[in-house]
């Protein structure tokens, strides 16, 4: 009798051991995790700070007749105060300046623009022209501005306008090592061969010329 007991008693105590044996191996699990990221690439503008006129580059070259007075000042990215005398129709003057591209990025050109058309007015004292004669004359007023293999005109009635698609010629390489990439650019006023000539002084407004250059 007593030993059957003793088995009754070892059968339990197994199955006690089978069930903690479960519970030691039961597993639990948390999840983190991490949504919504984003990281924005936003580089210091360093290509529009770095195209820009190269110092005392400024020339003139005018034809027979015609003279130069001052081929301006370049401060950066601004060609300013250039003064030229026109004599007679057929008469010219072209005027270049270097640009220079210091920015790691090839500068494209892509528009050529003026901000308005060319204007004249009278000359002051006695030797001025008469208004009739400053209207006669204005329409035989030409500007040309040419940059790479691009060129723009503009007259006293039209604004140049002209949108550059090709690369041939019209890109300012990257700086190369501490060498900046170099372009000319330059532009032409011309009394036109068949213009009416001048009764007196006029004084012909030339608009501001705009050359818009971008990274790609």
């Amino acid at each position: 009798m007593e030993k059957n007991n003793s088995k009754v008693i070892a059968v339990v105590a197994l199955v006690v051991a089978v069930v903690a044996l479960s519970v030691g191996f039961a597993t639990y699990s948390a999840t983190l995790t991490i949504t919504n990221t984003t990281a924005t690439i936003n580089p210091a503008n360093t290509f529009s700070e770095n195209v820009k006129y190269k110092a005392s580059t400024m020339s003139c070259t005018p034809s027979t007749n015609a003279s130069v007075v001052s081929a301006g000042t370049v401060s950066d990215t601004v060609w300013n105060g250039v003064q030229v005398t026109l004599t007679a129709p057929g008469d010219s003057v072209t005027c270049q300046a270097t640009v220079q591209n210091s920015s790691a990025f090839v500068a494209y050109l892509r528009n050529i623009t003026t901000s308005s058309t060319i204007s004249c007015a009278a000359g002051t004292g006695t030797g001025a022209a008469s208004t009739t004669n400053v209207t006669a004359v204005c329409p035989g007023m030409e500007l040309t501005i040419t940059a790479g293999g691009s060129t723009a005109t503009a007259t006293s009635t039209a604004a140049a306008s002209q949108a550059v698609t090709g690369t041939t010629g019209n890109t300012i390489a990257a700086i190369s090592g501490t060498t900046p990439g170099e372009a000319t650019v330059s532009f032409t006023i011309t009394y036109k061969n068949n213009a009416q000539a001048a009764d007196g002084s006029i004084v012909v407004t030339l608009p501001q010329m705009n050359l818009i250059y971008e990274t790609a």
